[in-house]
């Protein structure tokens, strides 16, 4: 979908696990370990104005302001611009669906369905910052 909007998609070698499953197990040792393995990954994008949304972005956005505190020292600061940069695919389809390069073909389908949304999906402070 993001292709059909014309957004530039790349995937980032090099990252790893978000680290929520270490946080959830009071694992900080390894979340940090997590964490800055992708800030190295990720911050050479931010510095060049890039933006990014990811499946597993609610480390990186949503929790964000409460993992920079977990984190080491030095790496905080980054992890703070990055969460700035970082949006849910979902949000970002969202935020770009006034514009004349959202063209996706979506047709209504009559039909009834359950959806359970994630967890990280519950809370959302991002919504105010995609306009929802």
């Amino acid at each position: 979908m993001l292709d059909a909007c014309g957004v530039d998609v790349r995937v980032a070698p090099g990252l790893v696990c978000c680290g929520m499953p270490a946080w959830e197990h009071g694992d900080l040792e390894s979340l940090r370990r997590q964490a800055k393995k992708d800030l190295d990954v990720l911050t050479p994008y931010v510095e060049k104005g890039r933006q990014g949304a990811g499946r597993q972005s609610h480390l990186l956005d949503d929790a964000a302001p409460r993992v920079a505190a977990l984190l080491a020292a030095e790496d905080r600061p980054r992890a703070e611009k990055l969460a700035a940069a970082v949006m849910d695919p979902c949000e970002y389809l969202w935020s770009i669906r006034n514009e004349p390069r959202f063209a996706l073909p979506f047709k209504s389908t009559p039909v009834s369905v359950a959806y359970h949304a994630p967890c990280h999906l519950r809370r959302r402070p991002w919504a105010s910052r995609a306009g929802i």
